[in-house]
């Protein structure tokens, strides 16, 4: 984990609009559901992958959108 840390430390900081596309089903969804709402602050103690742009899958049921305050970019490599 230091290894990564490190590496995203070195990358520039992205600051802006980014979204997540989610495939959840039945009790997954609601489980989603629960931790997440619209509005909420949630803290995730791993690591969560986001797209800046397009939506990454439009087929998925669940599409979140973040405005990031300190996610790295490495859409260059």
């Amino acid at each position: 984990m230091r290894n990564l840390d490190g590496a995203l430390e070195k990358m520039p900081i992205y600051k802006g609009l980014v979204s997540r596309s989610v495939m959840l089903d039945g009790n997954e969804l609601e489980e989603f559901l629960k931790k997440y709402s619209v509005g909420s602050k949630v803290i995730e103690k791993h690591y969560c992958s986001f797209t800046k742009g397009d939506i990454y899958n439009k087929h998925a049921k669940v599409q979140m959108y973040i405005e990031s305050k300190r996610g790295f970019d490495i859409s260059k490599y």
